[in-house]
């Protein structure tokens, strides 16, 4: 049994090895496309009313290895991570309001080849959180067609639709480094309870402003 789990350690040691290397071979080829897919969301979305923000990057080496290398039951819960992890891209579309959202998802629609999505909540009405419209989307052959012969390059990308106040406290939460393998406190999760619930509070005014004007 001991030999056994040894093999399958030693196995698994290689296999992250092999991800590492592979990740860091395609990181330029990430970076190309990120930088393209966000010309591309900035020319779309040019002459669109209330948008704060446009960008794109390719997933960080850290973060891409904490996602790949996850284990489920002694085996990598992505076999092949590269085209299993969808976000090894992510674009973001920050708007002003509410509002503003159902207008950006409906020209999303007609740009880009949807694979899923998710609106993002949290799951018990009572809680505040991180909140956000998430897409799955295929990366356009016309900025994806000098990669395609390269098998390690993914075929997806992640796009994020989100107002100011939810962008400003899903940034505020990450920066500060919390990590879902140490758990908060009563009192840390109180006070991040309590800036979401500030920032839902905003969101949810400022949309109300919006539609008494019209």
């Amino acid at each position: 049994m001991f030999k056994q789990k040894k093999q399958i350690n030693s196995r698994m040691r290689t296999d992250i090895d092999q991800i590492k290397s592979d990740f860091a071979s395609i990181t330029p080829i990430l970076k190309d496309i990120a930088l393209k897919i966000e010309a591309n969301l900035v020319e779309i979305f040019e002459n669109i009313e209330h948008i704060d923000k446009v960008s794109s990057r390719p997933k960080g080496e850290e973060s891409f290895l904490n996602k790949a290398i996850k284990e489920v039951e002694g085996v990598l819960k992505y076999p092949v991570p590269l085209k299993e992890i969808q976000d090894l891209i992510g674009a973001r579309v920050v708007v002003y309001y509410k509002t503003d959202v159902g207008n950006i998802v409906s020209i999303i629609k007609k740009w880009f080849n949807m694979v899923e999505e998710t609106n993002i909540v949290p799951d018990d009405i009572s809680k505040f959180g991180y909140e956000g419209l998430h897409f799955i989307c295929f990366i356009p052959n016309a900025i994806n067609e000098n990669h395609k012969s390269n098998l390690l390059v993914p075929d997806f990308f992640e796009l994020q639709i989100k107002t100011l106040y939810q962008h400003a406290w899903s940034q505020a939460e990450h920066g500060l480094g919390y990590k879902p393998e140490v758990p908060l406190g009563d009192e840390e999760q109180r006070k991040l309870a309590f800036i979401a619930a500030q920032s839902w509070g905003a969101d949810t005014i400022l949309t109300e402003l919006v539609n008494s004007k019209n």
